[in-house]
């Protein structure tokens, strides 16, 4: 998530970095975030109380402040007596280097955000406001040319924690070429890796006091760029990261699953302190500057969807960056087919949703994620359990609620498939959902009045209503 720096790695990297991953690589991730002395991603969890609760959306702001055109408030639903949130939940970047301006007054967004990047100024407003704070840190990579300075004077030789970096099999220190250069920590160097983790995150709460939640750790289970250690194993190195993160003690959000294909990189969300994981990069991509979604093509989506309901069923929330970075109002067809993928594997308590497209005001939340499917009709353990005969993928709920008011039954269909058109399995509906316009802010709406659908070209997805 080293946002500046990710357009130079990506024109260098191009298509690999789909099949490695940028969650947890040296991926990036729009608007820019250069240095570790940035906004970053927290949020409040009381590490006294249950470990793994359900991070549900709220909005506390001030009924003196707020903005009856925007104010999202909770709905209770009479029927099952369920507390349905207005919109999924959302993270991105307020105020602060790389944020929304400070133009947008904050009870605009509050009603749409939960978690937040931001700076230490800004902190303890978005928290007052009901916005859950992280910070972002990384003490596995550090380059020359990081703000501040700390985690790279702490690893590089000389350092007091010079002991973590990473070596080869003829005991030399790795050099990573990357971000200008710099070293990367060896999380199975446990005593050693553990200090220097100590020392950036202790720095970042020296300068945001009480107000944080939670930190983001970058680059997690990544050598992206680099020559792996000696004797690494990618099926046991995660179990040296679970040691390091348990003994830390912080609440942690770690950006890994982003490193796609990998079928262990999952098991670093299991210590009782990780709050969840991103998957960068993940359903919807921007490299070399063109916004892309991710299909069948390869594997990759079934994988994707398949680490949304692993992580989800260890009651651990799965973070969708969907880094699309164009003008949202003429991606609505990306737009839709990022969200319905999401949507697909998701459970409400457990997911949430980011992206970086462009918008007039700055604040990149869609409408689309005022939709809140309920009460799914089946739950399947793998992304084939949703998989129907002709190629199409389709979840059905028995409630779906757009801000808080409920639109009755629906169904998510998607065409993954990077070529070729499939039927709709389904002729129970007679409506489906439109996307105008660009964000929440910016005049952005949804429409239940779209037609019936009855087939989905490559690459495309629609919700059902009806």
């Amino acid at each position: 998530m080293r946002y500046v720096r990710a357009a130079a790695l990506l024109a260098v990297l191009g298509s690999f970095i789909i099949a490695a991953g940028c969650g947890g690589g040296s991926g990036g991730a729009a608007p820019p975030l250069s240095g570790q002395d940035q906004p970053t991603m927290s949020g409040p969890m009381d590490p006294t109380t249950d470990t793994n609760p359900p991070i549900a959306p709220e909005s506390t702001t001030s009924a003196a402040t707020q903005d009856p055109a925007t104010t999202q408030s909770t709905t209770l639903s009479t029927a099952s007596s369920i507390v349905v949130p207005r919109h999924v939940m959302n993270a991105g970047f307020i105020y602060g280097y790389a944020g929304v301006p400070t133009s947008v007054p904050l009870y605009k967004m509050s009603p749409w955000m939960n978690w937040a990047f931001t700076d230490s100024t800004h902190a303890p407003l978005l928290r007052a406001a009901g916005i859950k704070v992280a910070i972002y840190v990384n003490y596995f990579r550090n380059h020359t040319n990081d703000n501040p300075s700390i985690g790279y004077t702490d690893l590089k030789p000389g350092g007091a924690h010079a002991p973590a970096e990473t070596k080869t099999c003829s005991g030399s220190t790795i050099w990573d070429p990357t971000y200008g250069g710099g070293y990367a920590s060896d999380a199975r160097k446990t005593s050693e890796a553990l200090g220097h983790a100590k020392v950036v995150v202790g720095y970042k709460k020296n300068q945001y006091g009480s107000n944080w939640d939670a930190m983001f750790a970058d680059e997690v289970g990544s050598f992206l760029g680099m020559p792996t250690p000696c004797g690494y194993s990618a099926s046991t190195y995660p179990a040296a990261i679970n040691t390091v993160h348990s003994e830390l003690g912080v609440r942690l959000w770690l950006n890994a699953l982003g490193k796609k294909l990998d079928p262990y990189i999952g098991q670093v969300t299991n210590p009782s302190n990780v709050v969840g994981a991103m998957c960068e990069l993940c359903y919807g991509i921007n490299l070399k500057g063109a916004d892309a979604v991710e299909t069948t093509h390869d594997g990759i989506w079934q994988w994707l969807e398949n680490t949304e309901i692993s992580t989800i069923a260890k009651h651990k929330v799965f973070w969708d960056y969907a880094r699309l970075s164009g003008y949202a109002q003429y991606e609505t067809a990306l737009r839709k087919y990022v969200y319905a993928s999401f949507l697909l594997t998701y459970a409400p308590d457990y997911a949430m949703m980011e992206t970086a497209l462009k918008t007039n005001s700055g604040f990149p939340v869609m409408p689309e994620t005022g939709l809140v499917p309920m009460n799914p009709v089946t739950t399947a353990s793998s992304v084939n359990g949703y998989l129907r005969s002709g190629g199409a993928y389709m979840r059905e709920f028995g409630a779906c609620y757009y801000l808080g008011v409920n639109h009755g039954k629906c169904a998510i269909v998607i065409n993954p498939n990077p070529t070729g058109t499939v039927s709709v399995p389904t002729r129970a509906y007679g409506h489906s959902l439109v996307l105008s316009g660009s964000g929440v802010l910016d005049g952005g709406s949804v429409r239940f009045s779209g037609g019936r659908v009855t087939s989905l070209a490559a690459s495309t997805a629609a919700m059902l209503f009806p």
